[in-house]
């Protein structure tokens, strides 16, 4: 052998281009890959996210109604018991509510038609 000849290994230094091609394409397509699966991730939090706060604002909206509903029933309970209260049977049947009474001697009446403008004058 002639020793001014050498061997070097250029298959371990030397990459084709288009190799160099397929190596990028390849880092290339896992980079997309694992973007593309970041993203589908986020998508389904956000989407089982939205699910859960529209099933808590529909929980609370139901539990809102049902608390309109009972005071409702209760506003109108009171009403009945407050215009049973006023009623003058009750009036008249409440002794201490006479004595505090004053009785009519000569009742002046007002009587209001239709279409009539009144001047009240002192």
């Amino acid at each position: 052998m002639n020793s001014k000849i050498t061997i070097k290994d250029y298959e371990k230094t030397f990459v084709s281009k288009r190799k160099q091609a397929k190596q990028e394409l390849t880092k290339w397509v896992n980079s997309t890959f694992v973007i593309m699966m970041g993203l589908i991730i986020s998508l389904f939090f956000y989407y089982v996210w939205s699910l859960n706060a529209n099933a808590t604002a529909g929980y609370e909206i139901r539990e809102l109604e049902r608390e309109k509903n009972q005071l409702l029933s209760e506003k109108e309970i009171i009403t009945v018991k407050i215009s049973q209260l006023e009623s003058s049977d009750n009036i008249d049947k409440d002794e201490s509510a006479k004595q505090d009474m004053e009785k009519v001697v000569e009742p002046d009446y007002l009587v209001i038609k239709q279409w009539v403008q009144y001047v009240y004058n002192n």
